[in-house]
This record gives structure tokens, C-alpha cells and sequence, in this order.
């Protein structure tokens, strides 16, 4: 109302994510909610019954439950009913039921379509993405385009273009990922490269917590789609070798990323 627009006005969102909740026909409360969630949010169809907290991946915590031991069971049992209760429901979810946990995508289709993200993705399993348009990253890039040494020509026998078995989000790329490079604000990025991360305003929540760190490049990928992902670590994180020998990395979009003029060595 005209009375509260002021004070509205003067309110920050400090790291949660406020959403409408309750009927859509009479919108009156507001979830200040810790992770991203659209307005009337939803518990997926897929999920037959109330297994956690709504909130989780019900298939991964369902999966982890059926690898605890009989002993581990019994105490998990005695600790509470509503504990008793999510074991005995995971351990009796039929197998045509079990398999809808694993997700399904709502749409294929961009923004201007109903059901995709601000940012062109697909809608997630609970529908869940950001409504609000992107923003311009902190450089102007344009299509970003991959360079580097392309892969010589491979027998096609049994490759993923001649087996239509074979996953369509496995072709081989173009140019090894630790040889390629793209265009960033008028310099080369790839492996070795120095850069400011500067997430876009839709990226996920956790990608804002990165925001003005240095990450160090480990690759650049170049997905089904054409679109064009940076690999990177985060040079300050006590677990970046971890990650890097394990191949764990963050991907960011060229657009997301600031170049810095020094590099480390091209085995870092």
C-alpha cells in the first residue's frame, strides 16, 4: 500500500532471497528465503511424498540413505519419529517411483518462452530459476569465441555423431580445454590466467559469494549450446590444489570475467 512504499524503499536485501508465498490470489506474505526460489514456490510433482525438508535433492539424500548400514539404520530410527519415518519411506519407494526423482526438465526454451531462466537456462526440477533480466557483465565481449590448436580429424567409427546411442553431451572437442583461449576484454584468457570473477546479477547465490575474488584459469570449455565457459579455481582457496588435481572447478561465463595482466605458470 501507498503508506508502507517508502519503508519498502528503504530496505536491503542483505543475502537471502524474498519471494511471495501462500495463495496467488491473495498475496499477503513474504519469504525471506536462503536460497533461490520463485514466487509460490512448489514441491515438485516428481516427489511422491515428504521425504526431507522440501528443499533438498530428494534422490541424492534418498540414495545416501540406502548405502547406511543395518546399524546405522536402527540408530537413525531411534532417534526421532519424523527420522523413522524418512527411512521407512526411502526404503519403500518402488522403483518407477525412484527413478522420476531424477529430475526433469521443464523447458528447453529462452527467457521469452514460458519456463526458462532470465539467462536462457532450462528450468530446473522445482521450476526454480531467476526471473529478473541480466545484466551486462563488467566487460562488453561479444560473442565470445574459442581460439586455440582444434584437435586433428579423428575416425569417425563409433564416434558420438555415428552412434546414436551415444550421449549427445559428450562430443569431442574442438580445442583441448588446456589450449584454448578466448577474447576478454581485448586479451587472450586460458589456462594460467589471472582473472577478477565478477558473477552476472541472475548467477546462483553461491557465485555471489566470489565475487571480486581472483580465480586461476584451468581451461575453456565450449558446451553443446556453443556458449563458450571459463574453468577456474579460486586462487585463495586452501583446497585449490585439492580441486585441481581432482578436476572440481568453477565455470563462468567470459563475460563474468575480468582479465588481470599477470599469469602463473602453465603447469599451475
Amino acid at each position: 500500500p501507498p503508506a508502507a512504499r517508502q519503508a519498502a524503499r528503504d530496505c536491503e536485501n542483505l543475502h537471502t532471497w524474498p519471494v511471495l508465498v501462500g495463495h496467488e490470489s491473495g498475496p499477503d506474505l513474504i519469504l525471506s528465503s536462503p536460497i533461490i526460489l520463485p514466487d509460490h514456490p512448489e514441491i515438485a510433482p516428481e516427489s511422491p511424498t515428504d521425504l526431507f525438508d522440501a528443499t533438498e535433492i530428494d534422490e541424492i539424500l534418498t540414495l545416501r540413505i540406502l548405502t547406511l548400514t543395518d546399524e546405522e539404520k536402527r540408530e537413525a530410527r531411534a532417534t526421532d519419529p519424523r527420522a523413522r519415518r524418512i527411512l521407512d519411506r526411502s526404503e519403500e519407494i518402488p522403483p518407477e517411483i525412484f527413478e522420476r526423482l531424477h529430475g526433469a526438465i521443464r523447458s528447453m526454451s529462452g527467457p521469452a518462452e514460458n519456463g526458462g531462466g532470465a539467462d536462457g537456462s532450462p528450468a530446473t526440477e522445482n521450476g526454480a530459476h531467476d526471473q529478473h533480466a541480466a545484466e551486462a557483465g563488467p566487460t562488453d565481449v561479444g560473442p565470445a569465441q574459442m581460439d586455440g590448436p582444434e584437435l586433428p580429424p579423428t575416425e569417425p567409427v563409433g564416434s558420438w555423431a555415428d552412434d546414436p546411442s551415444a550421449p549427445f553431451w559428450e562430443p569431442e572437442a574442438r580445442v583441448p580445454p588446456d589450449q584454448a583461449s578466448v577474447q576478454i576484454a581485448g586479451q587472450s584468457v586460458g589456462k594460467g590466467s589471472r582473472v577478477r570473477l565478477r558473477p552476472a546479477p541472475h548467477r546462483d547465490t553461491m557465485d555471489m559469494f566470489l565475487a571480486d575474488k581472483v580465480g586461476l584459469v584451468t581451461g575453456v570449455f565450449e558446451s553443446v549450446d556453443d556458449e563458450i565457459f571459463v574453468a577456474l579455481t579460486v586462487e585463495d582457496d586452501p583446497a585449490r590444489d585439492l580441486h585441481d588435481w581432482y578436476g572440481r572447478y568453477l565455470y563462468f561465463r567470459p563475460d563474468e570475467l575480468e582479465p588481470l595482466a599477470d599469469r602463473v605458470a602453465s603447469d599451475a
